[in-house]
């Protein structure tokens, strides 16, 4: 169902491509499929509870109702998280009752991520946006600056989404998976990939890499180098499920060719770390995780190969327009951003809502007052659709 809504067409044109080669009436016809909403991510979740009811790891569902939720819960239909049967499922055979913990709880998850999407990724969107949209008139540094605030970004949306989320299901009672942790802070992109959208992770670890690398290990014995395989058929198959455009088979791509370098080096590296300061060896191998990550982010972004192309050619740092760096807006986005993710990682580290249940209730109210004020009055003249809610 997923293969024929999303990459129908993208079969068509290859099958127009041979056609007219062959000079033959192309076989396969061309259809606008109206693409039914959070497909990606409902079919998913059905896969996943299928391989379970196979693996007799997981019961069948009697209840019709509650399967259909599971499926279709409006607050993940969008975005995730991909949800499992078995820790969605049970919830719904409990008594749900209205609790002012709940309310709290849902509340203040669904405030952070509103200030999140509202106040961070919104203005960084206006600010680099113009500059990917006109990259060959920007220059190296620039550039290079405007695809890091492009991670923290995607970071800022997509985390914001889930806290929305997340604070709607508690709402009515329903815990649902988190699906971030300090991904900032990792220290390699393996470790990024245990932070970053650990709904999507955590199920290609166990419906595509666990049993792909167990049936090559039996098959041919091929150990080290059957795991590296793994790793990168699971994230090539997560790069083409985000879209059909070839730049996302590159990013899926990217993240698993550094990922099997990583399991290739894992022994030279923890070498170097025992000869080096710990908070040297971590800031230098955050600053290349986080670099790595926002390097794909090239190929997350622009539309299609060619401008793909044209943005790293145009990322040389020796080729900077330094005049650029003047403007007071780009060091006030900065700054912001810098506070932003100190505070987010640091003082939040547990989560802001668990951080906001320890505080004294004047604090706690007012960094609530201080939230709503922010996103009333510093709020993007302009709305954008969550990015995540494109796939």
């Amino acid at each position: 169902i997923l293969g024929l809504f999303k990459y129908y067409n993208v079969i068509n044109r290859g099958s127009n491509f041979i056609s007219d080669l062959l000079q033959i009436e192309n076989p396969i016809p061309h259809v606008e499929w109206l693409l039914p909403l959070g497909i990606s991510y409902y079919i998913f979740q059905a896969i996943g509870y299928n391989i379970d009811i196979y693996r007799e790891t997981e019961k069948p569902e009697t209840h019709f109702g509650n399967f259909a939720v599971y499926l279709s819960f409006f607050p993940k239909l969008i975005a995730g998280p991909i949800e499992q049967a078995a820790d969605f499922l049970p919830q719904l055979k409990e008594n749900i009752n209205l609790k002012y913990q709940n309310i709290s709880h849902g509340g203040r998850l669904i405030l952070w991520g509103l200030f999140k999407k509202i106040i961070i990724a919104e203005h960084i969107n206006e600010f680099i946006q113009p500059m990917f949209i006109d990259s060959p008139n920007h220059s190296g540094a620039p550039l290079i600056l405007a695809l890091l605030l492009y991670t923290v970004e995607i970071y800022a949306d997509f985390s914001g989404y889930t806290d929305i989320a997340l604070g709607s299901a508690r709402l009515f009672g329903i815990k649902l998976t988190q699906n971030f942790l300090q991904p900032f802070y990792a220290i390699s992109l393996t470790d990024f990939w245990r932070r970053w959208h650990i709904s999507l992770s955590t199920w290609a670890n166990n419906y595509i890499y666990n049993p792909l690398s167990m049936w090559i290990s039996i098959t041919f014995n091929f150990k080290k180098w059957g795991i590296i395989f793994s790793v990168f058929f699971s994230f090539l198959l997560l790069g083409i499920w985000h879209g059909t455009d070839l730049t996302f088979a590159f990013f899926g791509g990217i993240q698993g060719a550094i990922l099997g370098f990583e399991i290739l080096t894992q022994k030279i590296r923890k070498k170097i770390a025992t000869k080096i300061p710990p908070f040297i060896f971590n800031f230098i191998s955050r600053s290349l995780t986080i670099g790595a990550f926002a390097f794909s982010c090239i190929f997350f972004k622009a539309n299609g190969i060619n401008q793909t192309k044209g943005w790293i050619l145009q990322m040389n740092p020796l080729n900077t327009d330094i005049t650029y760096f003047n403007q007071p807006n780009l060091i006030y986005l900065i700054i912001a951003v810098v506070i932003y993710i100190f505070i987010d990682h640091q003082i939040f580290k547990n989560g802001f809502n668990n951080w906001c249940s320890s505080q004294h209730v004047i604090l706690r109210w007012s960094v609530y007052s201080l939230l709503i004020f922010a996103i009333i009055t510093l709020s993007s003249v302009n709305t954008y659709p969550f990015i995540y809610s494109n796939f």
